[in-house]
């Protein structure tokens, strides 16, 4: 690779560098290095054009010397994604990630650290509620932190619930079971997941058995949130990778309740060393924290410059 040299990565470039254990590790590293300064974390920001927008997340790590953003539109039918990685000393452009994988990616593995350091670690079975991209990849996750032998899936539509069902048992090979309602789902898991757009709750915190965590990734607004507030009462812990950003904001629809006042960083759980009780009901809010797309690709760049991989294309800028 010359210097100079741009990389582009395709979902698919990204597919072949990036797996999900080495991206949690990656996220691992992006959560201690914020609790230590050097991953930098701005809020997103957007600004809206009539009925669309666009949205960008910035972010930068001093110690690997690179920068970067994510940008994606809303209110749009195509959201084509694009992020794009810095060298934060030169100011040279290294590398674009264009399409929608590194944004799952990225998300999966911080739910996989959120799983590793807040759930049983005798964790055997998950529940997912709302089985699409994203449930995957935390189906994944979850399947590189604990010893799970089966999952049960919920989504609204059963065709579609069927085939991801058998492609996932294939895939991921353990036993994946295709469940009727979301409590079924949910019934003696050790680790739940949801991941809709659900404008209603979708888990209540009463189907929760002793113990359980959950990985909540859909919305918590006011007026439109897929948990309802008795979950926040019944966790013990609540915690997210980017709090700051959830109780600024007005919309969020827990934010003056008790438990969410007192609502972890992520990154403060992997510095304390937290040990959890075994009948502690656990709950991660996901939120997407800015500058972690930025590790996570210049960790892609760092290995498609390792193994001499080819992106199908790149530019040079003099």
């Amino acid at each position: 690779m010359a210097a100079g040299d741009v990389l582009i990565f395709s979902d698919s470039d990204l597919k072949a560098l990036a797996k999900m254990k080495g991206a949690i590790q990656v996220m691992k590293e992006a959560v201690i290095s914020r609790s230590r300064g050097d991953l930098v974390s701005p809020p997103r920001e957007m600004f809206s054009m009539d009925s669309t927008g666009l949205v960008w997340t910035p972010g930068g790590h001093r110690q690997l010397k690179v920068m970067g953003l994510r940008l994606y539109p809303t209110g749009v039918p195509v959201g084509d994604q694009a992020i794009l990685l810095w060298d934060s000393v030169r100011g040279s452009l290294k590398a674009v990630a264009l399409g929608s994988y590194l944004g799952r990616l990225r998300t999966g593995a911080i739910g996989g650290v959120a799983i590793d350091i807040m759930s049983r670690k005798n964790s055997r079975t998950v529940g997912i509620i709302g089985f699409g991209e994203q449930a995957w990849m935390q189906a994944e996750a979850c399947l590189a932190v604990r010893n799970i032998e089966r999952i049960r899936v919920f989504r609204r539509s059963k065709v579609l619930l069927a085939r991801l069902s058998k492609e996932a048992a294939r895939e991921m090979g353990v036993e994946v079971t295709p469940v009727e309602d979301p409590r079924a789902a949910v019934r003696g898991a050790d680790i739940v997941i949801t991941a809709t757009d659900s404008p209603s709750p979708v888990v209540y915190g009463d189907w929760l058995e002793p113990g359980t965590h959950v990985n909540s990734l859909g919305p918590k607004y006011v007026g439109r949130s897929e948990i309802e507030e008795g979950l926040y009462s019944r966790a013990a812990l609540i915690a997210s990778d980017f709090p700051e950003q959830y109780l600024r904001d007005s919309s969020f629809a827990f934010r003056d309740h008790p438990g969410t006042s007192h609502m972890k960083d992520l990154s403060s759980l992997m510095e304390d060393s937290m040990i959890r009780k075994d009948e502690d009901v656990t709950l991660f809010l996901s939120h997407g924290l800015s500058g972690s797309e930025v590790c996570l690709l210049d960790y892609v760049h760092g290995r498609a410059a390792a193994t001499g991989y080819k992106t199908a294309a790149r530019m040079r800028l003099d």
